[in-house]
Parts: C-alpha cells; sequence; structure tokens
C-alpha cells in the first residue's frame, strides 16, 4: 500500500492514510447493496455518451454531465438506453438538487447499489480512512443556499464517497462517485 498524505482544507489538519485500491474497495461487500454487482457489469454504455464519472446512488447509477434542459437530457438518455442491456434497467432524467441541472440515471424498482444506511463512519471502519477530504459548495440556479458536499476520496481519487448537508441523516453516505474508465477496467480485470 502506498502512503497517500492529504490536507484536510476544512479545519487546515494534514490527512494521511493508507492508499487502499480501487478493486479492494469494490471487492467490500459491506460497502454495497445487492444490486451493486449487476449495476456495475452494466456500465459501458456510460462511455458511449462522454460521461466521464458515475454516481452509484442507494437508487439509482447516474451520469455526472449536466444538461441545461430535459430536452437536451433525454436525448442522451436515448443513446444510453440504446447501449445498456435491455429490460434491465430504466433509462430516466431527473433535475438535480445539488444544481438545478438535468441529469440521465438506469434505475430500476428495489434497486439497492449502497449497503442500508452506509455512514462515513461505517466506511473508515471498513476500508480505513480516507485520502482526501473536501468540501464543495454548489450554487444551483435559484436563489437558495449552496448545497454544500462532503467528498471523501479513496483510491487516487478514483472513488469518492459523498455526503450532503441537505439529507435527512447527517454523517450517512449520499452517493459514491466513480472515475469510469478506472471503473470499468477493474470490473473488467475483477470480473466482479
Amino acid at each position: 500500500m502506498n502512503r497517500v498524505c492529504g490536507m484536510l482544507l476544512v479545519c487546515g489538519l494534514n490527512v494521511c492514510a493508507q492508499s487502499v485500491s480501487l478493486e479492494t474497495i469494490l471487492k467490500n461487500r459491506g460497502l454495497w447493496g445487492n444490486d451493486f454487482s449487476p449495476a456495475s457489469a452494466d456500465l459501458s454504455g456510460w462511455s458511449q455518451i462522454g460521461e466521464r464519472a458515475v454516481a452509484f446512488y442507494p437508487d439509482r447509477v447516474a451520469g455526472t454531465v449536466p444538461y441545461k434542459t430535459r430536452d437536451e437530457a433525454q436525448e442522451k438518455a436515448k443513446d444510453l438506453a440504446a447501449a445498456v442491456q435491455p429490460g434491465r434497467f430504466q433509462v430516466e432524467n431527473f433535475l438535480s438538487i445539488d444544481d438545478d441541472a438535468w441529469r440521465i440515471s438506469l434505475t430500476a424498482p428495489g434497486l439497492q447499489l449502497l449497503a442500508a444506511q452506509l455512514s462515513s463512519a461505517q466506511v473508515e471502519k471498513l476500508i480505513g480512512p480516507p485520502e482526501s477530504v473536501r468540501v464543495q459548495l454548489i450554487q444551483g440556479e435559484t436563489d437558495r443556499r449552496p448545497v454544500d458536499l462532503t467528498l471523501r476520496s479513496y483510491a487516487g481519487g478514483k472513488v469518492i464517497f459523498v455526503e450532503t448537508d441537505i439529507a435527512p441523516r447527517p454523517g450517512f453516505v449520499d452517493r459514491v462517485i466513480f472515475d469510469l474508465p478506472a471503473l470499468l477496467a477493474a470490473v473488467a480485470k475483477e470480473g466482479l
């Protein structure tokens, strides 16, 4: 394991953590719900529509590219629908509450991608402290206050566990963002 040191920008404290590989994170069943492996096996369509990262929420996989209009998102959603395995997932577009932009997602009834009630404390217990922690403020298109995201990076930034201040329960993981090329390579290599 490589030793990685980062700066905790919020408090100005150094955070030094052992680097955990992407493969180790993917194989840790305490982090993922029952549908994580099948969903992670069907991701190649995302790169075909220009996504470089995907976010696994508890109940959907979402692209990270923002679209200004619903029509623009719908056009890309059609392209994604043509690229994924038929019948397994529904392709939808949704308005992100983070930044008021349209995004594309894959979902299915009863989908469980993250472990139930996954907290940041549980993540640290299972895979250790993050390599870095940073806070990102996102201002939407309206006059509402910005959304505050806490980003905990692992595997050289290839995996980011995200908390949001608008979540109903503080301290719980809202989504996990993966570097898509790294995730596709790991899934192909490990057969997850």
